[in-house]
């Protein structure tokens, strides 16, 4: 089935940063936001043109990857975003079907969307991504592991030098 026009339209606009916003020196993609606002209804618009009109193409340059895509990490935030309220189990199948560099930017907005914490269901995507993927995405998912896995030691040293400072 294919996606209503609109949708379509709004998910391609954030992709390519086609609507922007600028604060100062900060740039938002406001096309994004409007796709975050749409909630799950939007996620098969999003799944479809990520797997379809992204991974076929996807650069694995970053500078190509950003010129040919500008919009595709602030779309994977806004998709996580959404799928933190509630989605986990649609969320970890995406998340599993990605692959090479797509999957690093889902791996990336992941660790904005959580704060360097790996939601349990996408652990195992995430740890065989770490034991299988091409070597930029085996350093991205073994970093984002280590976080996860050392954070509270990482917190409780932060408190302590904090405290201490502020003696």
């Amino acid at each position: 089935m294919d996606p209503p026009n609109d949708e379509l339209a709004l998910v391609r606009d954030a992709l390519y940063g086609r609507d922007r916003k600028y604060v100062g020196c900060f740039a938002f993609n406001k096309a994004s936001e409007r796709v975050q606002q749409k909630g799950a209804m939007i996620f098969p618009t999003v799944e479809r043109v990520l797997h379809e009109e992204v991974m076929p193409c996807y650069p694995s340059d970053p500078k190509a990857q950003v010129e040919q895509f500008p919009g595709v990490g602030n779309l994977l935030v806004g998709y996580f975003r959404v799928v933190k309220d509630g989605q986990m189990e649609r969320g970890a199948g995406f998340l599993s079907s990605l692959s090479g560099p797509v999957m690093a930017e889902a791996i990336r907005a992941i660790n904005i969307v959580w704060d360097h914490t790996i939601p349990d269901s996408f652990l195992s995507t995430i740890e065989a991504a770490a034991r299988t993927g091409s070597p930029e995405l085996q350093e991205l998912a073994s970093w984002l592991l280590d976080w996860h896995h050392q954070r509270p030691r990482r917190e409780k040293e932060l408190a302590a030098s904090r405290k201490e400072t502020d003696l």
